[in-house]
């Protein structure tokens, strides 16, 4: 059988964008090459199905082989790049993208994939550039809407995500995938019942994916109907029992429910699942702060920020706990340091008050009630309290 013959039994097995049998396809493969040493695109085949079992640098070996026999190969630049980009080299992987769309400036997936690689970088601008680019090269790329309405979404403009979503929706309407984004855009636009919408379209389409599960449980929890939040963590939990995301958010569930003790297991076996989750210490030092226990609230904050050195809230909840165990100068340091991440905190300048209050230090204490009310105004019922305690001093409130 001739190599090309060979590399033809190999493609067989590609069906929807991945191998049903990539271990069959790189038999069939290995021979090709075996038969034909210098036979370029059997290696960039080869490199794309090590791509697809996840083997970067088997993959990258088989594409700087392609390049070599053709230096002129685009499509081995856009293989080795997404190969960079698997093993998190993004700056090389974009290196490979330039190359491919010099060799051909009409390339329109080279152009997705480093928008793809300029988001994950941080640029969001850049990968949008890009994201135009190819839908401009080709408009009928469901994938391309679909990755630029994340980076839309990851800058704060939801409402150019949703767009771009349903644009996406429009010409792949079976893509569980995209439902779900687009109900992360309407759950970050505060639209919880439009997001559980394309929540349950994308569980229908796709009933295994625990992550959705774990999105609808956070937009029940965000509308304050914990039972349900929890129901679709149990879930989550249940198709992905290492998600340590998923038990997280169910102790917050449990916690909003008033459950301390349930909360405090759920995050117990998000860090043992994930011993480097900073928030699931972070909450269950304030679980522990509500059930008084100030110690162990303290300790799980210390690890919170040894993890995150900035992490804003857990300075608030240790200035709490420290303040609950009247302990004001150590209190006064968090709060401060809270305030410095975070000028715009209003409960630090609260926490700090009261901080000041109780050490007798009334100036101070009014100008950070004051500092509350001139961020919070009347955004909640403690304002008025607030100002009772401005007065109670012999001052009269700014705000």
């Amino acid at each position: 059988m001739a190599a090309f013959e060979l590399m033809d039994k190999a493609l067989a097995f590609w069906e929807n964008g991945k191998y049903t049998d990539p271990d069959k396809a790189l038999e069939y493969l290995n021979k090709a090459i075996s038969l034909d040493s210098n036979y370029a695109d059997a290696y960039i085949v080869r490199g794309g199905t090590w791509l697809d079992k996840g083997n970067y640098d088997q993959a990258i070996l088989d594409f700087n082989k392609a390049i070599e026999l053709n230096p002129e190969y685009n499509a081995a630049y856009l293989g080795r790049g997404l190969a960079w980009y698997g093993k998190g080299n993004y700056d090389q992987g974009i290196l490979d993208f330039n190359k491919a769309i010099e060799l051909n400036p009409e390339f329109a997936d080279a152009y997705c994939y480093r928008g793809i690689t300029w988001k994950n970088k941080g640029n969001y601008d850049q990968a949008i550039l890009d994201y135009n680019k190819a839908i401009k090269l080709n408009p009928g790329n469901a994938t391309t809407y679909n990755h630029r309405g994340i980076a839309w979404s990851d800058k704060g403009n939801y409402d150019q995500a949703i767009l771009d979503y349903n644009k996406a929706i429009k010409l792949n309407p079976g893509n569980a995938t995209t439902y779900n984004h687009r109900g992360i855009a309407w759950s970050d636009k505060g639209n919880y019942d439009q997001a559980i919408l394309d929540y349950n379209k994308a569980i229908k389409l796709n009933p295994g994916n625990a992550t959705t599960y774990n999105h609808r449980g956070i937009a029940w929890s965000d509308k304050g109907n914990y039972d349900q939040a929890i129901s679709d963590y149990n879930k989550a939990v249940e198709l992905n029992p290492g998600y340590a995301k998923a038990y997280y958010y169910r102790g917050l569930a449990w916690h909003g429910k008033g459950n301390y003790d349930q909360a405090i297991s759920d995050y117990n076996k998000a860090i043992e699942l994930n011993p480097g989750y900073a928030d699931a210490y972070c909450y269950r030092g304030i679980t522990w702060s509500d059930k008084g226990n100030y110690d162990q609230a303290i300790s799980n904050y210390n690890q919170a920020i040894k993890l995150n050195p900035e992490y804003n809230a857990a300075y608030l909840g240790r200035g709490l706990a420290w303040y609950g165990k009247v302990n004001y100068d150590k209190a006064i340091l968090d709060f401060n340091k809270a305030i410095e991440l975070n000028p715009g905190h209003a409960n630090a300048y609260i926490g700090r008050g009261l901080a000041w209050h109780d050490k007798g230090n009334y100036a101070q204490a009014v100008s950070d009630y004051n500092n509350y009310l001139r961020i919070n105004g009347n955004k909640d019922g403690i304002a008025n309290q607030v100002r009772q305690k401005i007065r109670n001093l012999g001052y009269n409130p700014k705000y």
